[in-house]
Formats: C-alpha cells, sequence, structure tokens
C-alpha cells in the first residue's frame, strides 16, 4: 500500500514517506489485524470512539490500489468511506449502555475551527 501512496505523491516528500511511517503503519496494521479483545471482568467501564467518515479514496473516482486477499481487512477499512458507526466489537465488550459513538471527518477534525472544537468537546466528554 505504501508504494501506491508514494505514486500518487501522497507524503510530500518527493513522493517518499517520513522514514518512520512505513514501520508504523506496518506495525499498527499488524497490531489491529492480530488483537483479538476479551471481556471485561468485573465493572465495565465506558468507552469512548471517535469515528472518522471518509476513508483515504472517499470519491469514487479516487485512484484505488489492488486490494489483494492477503490484506488486512483494517487496510481495507482505511481505503474507503465508513457507514456503520454502531460501536461494532465495543458493543460485544462494554455494551450500548457504556458505550458513547462522535464521527468526525478525518481530514478536516483539528485543521477546521468548528470541528477542533467538536473534537475539543468529544475528547473533554470523555475525561469528564
Amino acid at each position: 500500500m505504501s508504494d501506491f501512496l508514494e505514486s500518487l505523491d501522497m507524503f510530500g516528500h518527493q513522493g517518499k514517506p517520513p522514514i518512520w511511517l512505513t514501520p508504523h503503519f506496518t506495525a499498527f496494521i499488524t497490531m489491529l489485524d492480530q488483537h483479538r479483545p476479551l471481556s471485561f471482568k468485573g465493572k465495565t467501564p465506558k468507552a469512548h470512539i471517535i469515528y472518522t467518515h471518509d476513508g483515504l479514496f472517499k470519491n469514487r473516482d479516487d485512484p484505488r490500489p489492488e486490494i489483494r486477499p492477503d490484506d488486512p481487512r483494517e487496510m481495507t477499512w482505511l481505503l474507503n468511506n465508513r457507514t456503520d458507526f454502531s460501536g461494532g466489537g465495543w458493543l460485544t465488550l462494554v455494551g450500548r449502555e457504556n458505550l458513547r459513538v462522535g464521527v468526525m471527518d478525518n481530514y478536516t477534525m483539528l485543521g477546521v475551527p468548528e470541528n477542533a472544537q467538536k473534537t475539543r468537546d468529544l475528547i473533554a466528554g470523555a475525561l469528564a
């Protein structure tokens, strides 16, 4: 995937990502793919999720890499727009009564002042 992103000059460094980015991305995707959460014992904690709705290639006509059968599901999730903000596996871990969900735009959640305010409010609510 990083080769494809380099070909689109997504990193802004003459096509090359910063030296730390590819190992970070690979480790993060591997961790997500291999993680198998366990149910909580005792009192179930509250959980707060901030979903982002836009995938990396949010427009129908955006160029896309070839998806291979061995690509982790998380990579596909990063590429495509999200439509399910129900809490997914978190619902089975903490239950609806303990789950709070916010939805933002990944690419403007901090760069647009009103979105940064909404992001701040979601985080403040989680920490309150």
